[in-house]
C-alpha cells in the first residue's frame, strides 16, 4: 500500500510539472505528463473503492464526487486571477478580493449543510453542490465571453464556494456512514486520495490547455473560456454521482 501511495505521489508530481511546462519543441514535459497520467491510471484505482471509476452506487460514487468537485473547483479558480490581471488589467488585490468572496460562499455552504434539517439529505446536498459549482464556473466563462463587469466574478466564485461548502463536508460524512467502523481509516485515506488527485489533475489539465494554447502576443480569452466550459462539464457530473451516493 505504501508503494502504491508513493507511485501516486510521484506520478502526480510528474504530471503536474510536465503539464505546466508544455511548450512547442520541448518533448520532456510531454513525456513526463504522459507517464504521470499512466502512472496514476495504474496505481490510483487500487487506493480507492472498487467501482469508483464507474461511479458505482454507494461509497465509490462518494469518492468520484469528491474527485470531480476538487478537480473542477481548483482547476477553475486557479485561472481567475490570471484572467482578471492579464485580460481586465486589474490589480492583484482586486483579484484576491474576488477569490475571498468565494471563500465566504464556501463558509455559507458549510453552515447550511450543518443544519439539523439537512442531516438526512446528504446525497441531495452533494448533487446541489455540483449544480452550484457548475453554474458558477459557467458564469466565469460567460463573463469572459461577453465582457460583463468584473464584479460578477465575485458572484461566480461565491456560487463555486457555495457548491463546495454544501458538498465537501457531505461527502466526508457519507464516506464514513457508508463504511463499517473498522474500515474508517481506509475510507478516510481513499477520500484523501480522491481529494488530492482531483486537485492535481484539475489544475494540471487546465494548465496544460493554457500552456498549449497561450498567445503571448494577444488575448487568451478563448483559452479561459475553453478551460471553464470544460470544467463546468466536470462539475455537472457531480449532479449524477451525488445521487448515486445513496446505497
Amino acid at each position: 500500500m505504501a508503494l502504491l501511495g508513493l507511485g501516486v505521489a510521484v506520478s502526480a508530481g510528474a504530471m503536474q510539472w510536465g503539464s505546466t511546462q508544455l511548450a512547442a519543441g520541448h518533448r520532456l514535459p510531454i513525456i513526463l505528463t504522459a507517464l504521470g497520467l499512466v502512472g496514476i491510471g495504474v496505481t490510483a484505482p487500487r487506493l480507492v473503492p472498487a467501482g469508483t471509476l464507474l461511479m458505482s452506487r454507494g461509497l465509490p460514487a462518494v469518492m468520484m464526487s469528491r474527485f470531480l468537485l476538487t478537480a473542477s473547483f481548483n482547476g477553475a479558480l486557479t485561472f481567475v486571477p490570471l484572467m482578471l490581471v492579464n485580460e481586465r488589467h486589474l490589480s492583484l488585490t482586486t483579484a484576491g478580493v474576488m477569490l475571498t468572496v468565494g471563500a465566504l460562499g464556501w463558509s455559507f455552504g458549510s453552515f447550511v449543510q450543518g443544519h439539523q434539517v439537512m442531516h438526512n439529505r446528504r446525497s441531495e446536498l452533494v448533487a446541489a453542490g455540483g449544480a452550484s459549482l457548475a453554474v458558477g464556473i459557467l458564469l466565469l466563462a460567460a463573463i469572459a465571453e461577453f465582457g460583463w463587469h468584473y464584479y460578477l466574478v465575485g458572484l461566480a466564485t461565491a456560487l463555486c464556494g457555495l457548491g463546495m461548502g454544501l458538498a465537501t463536508s457531505s461527502t466526508s460524512v457519507l464516506s464514513l456512514a457508508l463504511s463499517p467502523v473498522s474500515d474508517h481509516g481506509r475510507t478516510s485515506s481513499s477520500l484523501q486520495v480522491s481529494d488530492v488527485l482531483g486537485s492535481v489533475m484539475g489544475i494540471s489539465a487546465a494548465g496544460a490547455v493554457f500552456a498549449a494554447m497561450h498567445n503571448p502576443n494577444g488575448s487568451d480569452i478563448r483559452v479561459f473560456e475553453l478551460i471553464w466550459l470544460s470544467l463546468a462539464g466536470v462539475a455537472a457530473l457531480v449532479m449524477v454521482s451525488g445521487r448515486r451516493t445513496r446505497n
